[in-house]
């Protein structure tokens, strides 16, 4: 009911896939009828396209910058009366509260962001992005961000995958395959000579007979 578990394999998926696998950690306070003791966290996967990542001098993990999508009514109930008054209008009509708005969830170190009241380490912002209206602000005591990753090379924020290690491999196999299949072709159906031209294409199928084709 945490969602660790689907949030951990799809972290994993991309990690293997892509080099780098990301999921978010936030309170949850309880959930769906359940109190806070049997569901205090909530784990979120993070698509990979989605997130913008930044390490700090020691190639730690510090900085987010997530660009994602509510509908009217997620908003709404996310954010409740901090929306933008085009998203509350929406999120109270039935016929339109399922349209989709992109936001920004940005999470950085606190002395980052200039203007920032929050105590904690961590200042974290929710920003309506095509209204640049700010419809959420809070801070973490740690980064909430779970990043995983394969390798990590020490200029990037991101990690390397064995798919990319084995890239080179697989694209020699795959163009070992093709010749296989493109010399299995000409042995099967090699080009075809005739000595005058025909009226009509040549049946090359097996069993096809070509009458009139020879003189």
């Amino acid at each position: 009911s945490t969602g660790w578990l689907l949030s951990h394999q799809r972290a994993l998926a991309s990690t293997l896939a892509l080099g780098t696998g990301v999921y978010y950690v936030e309170e949850a306070f309880g959930t769906r009828g359940k109190s806070e003791s049997r569901v205090p966290m909530r784990y979120q996967p993070v698509p990979l396209d989605e997130a913008y990542l930044d390490c700090d001098e020691f190639g730690q993990h510090n900085v987010m910058l997530r660009m994602f999508s509510l509908t009217a009514i997620q908003a709404f109930e996310r954010f409740g009366e901090k929306n933008t008054p085009v998203i509350i209008e929406y999120a109270n009509d039935p016929a339109r509260m399922d349209k989709m708005f992109p936001f920004i969830h940005a999470v950085m170190p606190r002395e980052q962001l200039k203007g920032s009241d929050t105590d904690h380490p961590f200042v974290s912002v929710y920003m309506d992005y095509e209204r640049r209206t700010i419809v959420g602000q809070g801070g973490f005591y740690e980064f909430p961000f779970v990043v995983y990753t394969w390798t990590l090379p020490s200029s990037s924020a991101y990690g390397e995958s064995p798919g990319m290690i084995a890239l080179p491999e697989l694209k020699s196999l795959q163009l070992m395959s093709r010749d296989s299949l493109l010399a299995s072709q000409i042995a099967i159906r090699p080009p075809v000579g005739t000595a005058f031209e025909l009226d009509r294409p040549v049946n090359l199928n097996p069993g096809a007979i070509n009458p009139k084709a020879i003189d």
